[in-house]
Formats: structure tokens, C-alpha cells, sequence
């Protein structure tokens, strides 16, 4: 038997997944300190394995992923799922966290800040920037690019980080056309 440059005989194929599979498992130990969290990943890939449903996969992980330097977990996972599940894992994961602002515009049409689609959380009560929450499917601010797990860094040129959650708000309510300027941070954070 003859083989082409690029093929791999079952020998090094095998020595090639255990490589990966080692140094997956390295990455995880230094990422995640807490053995329950590892024993989490291990048994959301064994689930995957026998499901091959990466939408579950991939919410397996978002509930150990609870702080945006975890968000990491996500890219050392990719490598192990086949190529033909990428793209759905790519689309479903969240990216770790971008320092580029985006700017989202959106207008009032009821004046009560209901029509716009998006809802926040957080404060500086609260011990966090402002994020958004939910963002209704089809709304404004759906179609606009406004995304769960944005932060709002900006609200018409007002800076939103040392504000309450009332104070938002009340910013954003109070305004007919919003010019927000968010951040993906791709995750909820939660106060530890």
C-alpha cells in the first residue's frame, strides 16, 4: 500500500488525536480551577459524543462559563467538534470578549422605552456595567444588531458605567432616538 504525502496511517492518527486530546485537557485544568467545572466539560463532550447535538453542547458549557476569562473554553473546544458541526458551533458560542465598540441606532415610537425590543441589567449598585438581557426576536433592536450579553458603554455620548440601573433606565426611556454604542462581551457576567 502506498501512501500520499498528506495521508496519515491509523498509528499517527491515534498518536494525533491523543495529542489533542492531552493538550485539551491541559488548557481545561489551567482554565477551570474547580474539579466539579472539569468533571462539567468532560461529561457535556461525552453527551455530545452520543447526542451530537451541538445546541446542547454548547448551552452545557454557557452554565460553567460564569466569568468573561472562561469565555476561553469555548475556542478549546472547537477542535473537537467534527467539521461538519463548525459552523453551528460558530454561530451558537460566544466569542470571547472585543474592546471594538459598535453603534447601534434605535428610535422611540411609544415613549415609554417598551418599543424598542432589548431589556438591561445591572449597575453600579449592583457591581456591573449595564447589559442587555433579552432582545426580542424581529424587534428594532434585533434587526439594528443589538445582541444578549452586550454591554452598554454609552447611551447618546453618556457614559453608562457609573450609573445605577434606574439611571439607565431612565436615559434611555427618556430619549426619542438612541445612539447606543455597545461592546460584545458574548456572556451575562454575574457578580462574585
Amino acid at each position: 500500500m502506498v501512501l500520499a504525502e498528506n495521508e496519515l496511517t491509523m498509528d499517527e492518527e491515534a498518536q494525533f488525536e491523543q495529542e489533542i486530546a492531552r493538550d485539551f485537557r491541559q488548557k481545561v485544568q489551567e482554565l477551570l480551577v474547580a474539579e466539579v467545572e472539569r468533571d462539567q466539560v468532560y461529561a457535556a463532550l461525552r453527551i455530545y459524543h452520543d447526542t451530537m447535538s451541538i445546541a446542547q453542547l454548547v448551552d452545557e458549557l454557557k452554565f460553567i462559563v460564569n466569568h468573561p476569562k472562561k469565555l476561553l473554553l469555548f475556542e478549546y473546544v472547537r477542535p473537537l467538534v467534527p467539521l461538519k458541526h463548525q459552523t453551528e458551533y460558530d454561530i451558537l458560542a460566544p466569542r470571547a470578549a472585543t474592546r471594538k465598540l459598535r453603534v447601534i441606532r434605535l428610535t422611540q415610537r411609544g415613549g415609554d422605552g417598551c418599543g424598542l425590543g432589548f431589556s438591561i441589567r445591572g449597575g453600579c449598585e449592583h457591581g456591573t456595567d449595564i447589559f442587555v438581557t433579552d432582545v426580542i426576536r424581529e424587534s428594532q433592536a434585533d434587526n439594528q444588531g443589538l445582541r444578549v450579553g452586550d454591554q452598554i458603554a454609552r447611551v447618546n455620548g453618556f457614559a453608562l458605567d457609573k450609573m445605577t440601573h434606574n439611571e439607565a433606565l431612565s436615559l434611555i426611556r427618556q430619549r426619542t432616538h438612541l445612539i447606543l454604542k455597545v461592546r460584545s462581551i458574548g456572556m451575562l457576567p454575574v457578580k462574585l
